[in-house]
């Protein structure tokens, strides 16, 4: 998950096609590239220091 590859579509659907009958850009799960890669690791080094 790529959070700069995941929003720059999401900023360009919403300014340049706003009112063309599209649907939402979805803006709800935005948020997960940016939080899941961050979750990802402090529960990866929390694991390691636990084990090792």
């Amino acid at each position: 998950m790529n959070a700069a590859r995941d929003a720059a579509p999401r900023f360009a659907y919403q300014v340049l096609a706003p009112n063309f009958g599209k649907k939402d850009p979805d803006w709800a799960y935005g948020w997960i590239p940016v939080v899941a890669p961050i979750c990802g690791a402090v529960v990866a080094s929390l694991l390691f220091m636990a084990l090792h």
